[in-house]
């Protein structure tokens, strides 16, 4: 595949939801049913912290211990997220790899994408 190729697939999934793009990796590469599950959980976490986080919170925020408390929801999330994180890189260089993106294609595409910018 080439760079223009897979810039071009970048660009059309990046707009693409989150759930949008569990979807499309589904089809081409097989999940476990545990990481389907920990992938599930964390885009609930995903659209719990972009829809309904700060209205859940809206008396917290005003004093420290409801403060306190918001930041450790949020590093419990964080926690959740980066765990998730890892375990969608190496299903993300599975799907590439299916589809003729190879490690040094990638590198090639991110060297040719920071030399433009």
């Amino acid at each position: 595949m080439k760079a223009g190729t897979i810039e071009d697939l970048f660009n059309k999934e990046s707009w693409n939801t989150f759930g949008q793009l569990l979807k499309n990796a589904k089809r081409l590469v097989d999940i476990s049913d545990e990481l389907s599950v920990e992938l599930e959980e964390a885009l609930g976490k995903r659209n719990y912290l972009a829809h309904r986080f700060f209205v859940g919170h809206d008396v917290d925020i005003r004093s420290e211990h409801g403060r306190r408390g918001m930041i450790e929801e949020l590093r419990s999330i964080l926690i959740l997220l980066k765990s998730v994180d890892i375990k969608l890189d190496l299903l993300w260089q599975t799907a590439f790899e299916k589809l003729g993106i190879t490690q040094a294609v990638r590198d090639q595409g991110f060297h040719d994408m920071q030399v433009e910018s």
